[in-house]
């Protein structure tokens, strides 16, 4: 109470004052799993009273999401967060969540390129994952079948996986239909257009199907 009255006066209008005392908030942060690299988590909490902030620092005084849950950003690292809960101007101490990040398969899609009839065998890149191919395969190597495409999940001892994509261009084995030789002049047709190298000795080729002979002899 708050007793005011005038000067000379002993006595006067007595006043109640009422004293508002609002409670801090406590903030409990549910567990968080590890998540896979380049993904988001989502983060809980809970208060005893108010409204709960996240933060990307202890001492950051702009929150970057509020409300009792929060989903990061893609994370590729580990990472901090904090929880502040706020009842009417009290605030609760800052909690610190970490999130965990399991790295993925360090692994590149391939374009291969053979030539028609070649044996070729598609390797995932990575040792001791767990495998599974477009076809079906679950070992680390499959043997190429004629598809164009092949693709991979490897997936690491944390349950994190990356997709390897494999592209093969086959070139057609080159066949000569025919060599026509007109004096001094040699022409190689092919049986089918191509990107072709020619040689008439096996060691020099150039881009041009025409050669000139300089002398007779026999020319492979």
């Amino acid at each position: 109470y708050v007793d005011s009255f005038p000067a000379g006066c002993t006595s006067g209008t007595r006043t109640a004052v009422t004293a508002t005392v609002n409670q801090v908030p406590t903030i409990t942060i549910n567990p968080t799993t590890p998540i896979c690299e380049g993904n988001t988590a989502s983060i809980t909490a809970s208060t005893t009273i108010g409204t709960i902030s996240w933060f990307d620092s202890m001492t950051s005084t702009t929150p970057i999401a509020t409300g009792s849950s929060f989903v990061t950003p893609i994370l590729t690292t580990n990472a901090t967060y904090f929880a502040e809960a706020n009842n009417n101007g009290c605030l609760s101490p800052r909690v610190s969540v970490s999130v965990s990040v399991n790295p993925i398969p360090n692994v590149t899609d391939e374009i291969i390129e053979i030539c028609e009839n070649d044996t070729l065998v598609l390797n995932a890149g990575i040792n001791g994952m767990t495998y599974l191919w477009s076809t079906g395969e679950t070992t680390q190597s499959v043997v190429y079948n004629g598809s164009s495409n092949y693709s991979v999940v490897v997936t690491n001892s944390s349950n994190c996986s990356k997709t390897k994509n494999f592209t093969i261009i086959e070139f057609a084995e080159p066949i000569i239909q025919e060599v026509l030789v007109q004096g001094s002049t040699a022409t190689i047709n092919m049986t089918q257009a191509g990107d072709y190298e020619y040689s008439i000795d096996g060691i020099n080729y150039q881009d041009s199907n025409v050669f000139t002979i300089q002398q007779g002899g026999l020319y492979i």
